[in-house]
């Protein structure tokens, strides 16, 4: 939590110096004519996008990674003996909030510009973000010491062996692991969940005792563990 504070206070203190900077222009226009710079042209275009990337998106960024940060990182065990990983409680209640959010900003706007092309392609992302809310919330990946499954994008849940686990690869533009199957089948898995590094662990010592018959060539292994975003 005093992480999520501290970057709070700082993504504030970047917005509002940012506010103060854009309502006193003669702080820097004359700066800016100084050197043939003005607001019509490219430069100051490109140098402003540069700016609201920096001073209020980075500290934003790692307000929102912080927020998904928090809540407990231990996996829960059910009634049927499966190890249960759930989003953590940061991530559900940020992905919950922004969704609201979302979904409020596409119903309203074509209200606002009655004059708007397709106003029903705006009601119909703000039904898909309020859909996305349950599928975050039941989101969960369970597993025993013989199977796992996985939910998907839709709120279904996609169910393998562990037996036909062949791979297991990290992909960082998307958050997630990769884990691949000789089924031909995919199950991706967000870093996100609490309990993520006991099921990483679990996955490479499958991949360890992994029969290798009649494969041209051994199943890749997760190595290492130790230093990976989790």
């Amino acid at each position: 939590m005093s992480r999520v504070l501290f970057f709070l206070l700082l993504t504030a203190g970047a917005t509002g110096l940012l506010a103060h900077v854009a309502l006193n222009p003669q702080l820097w226009e004359p700066w800016l004519a100084d050197r043939g710079i003005t607001r019509d042209s490219a430069t100051f275009r490109t140098g402003l996008k540069l700016v609201l990337a920096i001073v209020p998106g980075l500290p934003l960024a790692a307000l929102i990674y912080a927020i998904a940060r928090l809540g407990s990182d231990r996996a829960q065990t059910d009634i049927h003996g499966y190890t249960v990983l759930k989003l953590r409680a940061g991530m559900r209640w940020f992905s919950t909030l922004s969704c609201l959010g979302l979904s409020a900003l596409f119903f309203a706007y074509p209200m606002v510009d009655p004059h708007s092309p397709a106003p029903w392609a705006f009601q119909a992302v703000a039904v898909v973000c309020l859909f996305a809310i349950p599928v975050l919330l039941k989101a969960r990946v369970r597993y025993d010491n013989a199977t796992l499954e996985v939910a998907n994008t839709l709120g279904g849940r996609s169910r393998h062996n562990w037996s036909d686990l062949t791979e297991v690869r990290d992909v960082p533009p998307l958050k997630a692991w990769e884990l691949r199957f000789s089924t031909g089948k995919k199950a991706s898995v967000s870093y996100h969940y609490a309990g993520l590094e006991g099921f990483l662990d679990t996955a490479q010592s499958k991949l360890a005792v992994r029969p290798r018959a009649g494969t041209a060539t051994p199943p890749r292994r997760l190595m290492p563990l130790a230093g990976r975003p989790g």
